[in-house]
């Protein structure tokens, strides 16, 4: 009754050639994202600007008036589009449907926590906030 049984430890095995990507993949990771944030950063500070919403039109239009915080960051291309897509995947952002405003894309970036998170990975200026349209 007081026998003790040991277990070996468990072990996961892979397939030689899966064993091998996994270990090239988490070794890639940190430069991955290094260069992702470089190439969001330089998205940033060539167009991006940062939306957010007007408190006296909210308090007066309560429910009606949906607009929030977001940050929105032009791109000149579809390849760009998809390497900025890819690049905020990788830093743990998540992306809203872009939209097409002349002969650009528009990717933006909506909630207050990923606006404040960004703004603060990046350290953007407070002149890239722009303001609400006066009426």
């Amino acid at each position: 009754m007081g026998s003790s049984i040991s277990y070996p430890p468990l072990r996961y095995s892979f397939c030689g050639s899966l064993s091998a990507r996994l270990e090239r993949n988490i070794a890639m990771r940190p430069s991955r994202q290094q260069s992702a944030f470089e190439f969001i950063k330089t998205l940033a500070e060539r167009a991006a600007y940062i939306r957010r919403p007007n408190p006296q039109r909210r308090e007066k239009d309560g429910q009606k008036y949906k607009k929030g915080y977001e940050i929105r960051l032009p791109v000149n291309s579809d390849r760009e589009l998809r390497q900025a897509r890819n690049a905020l995947s990788e830093l743990g952002f998540s992306v809203g449907r872009p939209f097409q405003k002349q002969s650009q894309y528009v990717l933006s970036i909506y909630g207050r926590d990923q606006v404040a998170r960004f703004i603060k990975f990046f350290s953007l200026s407070s002149r890239r906030v722009r303001a609400y349209a006066k009426r």
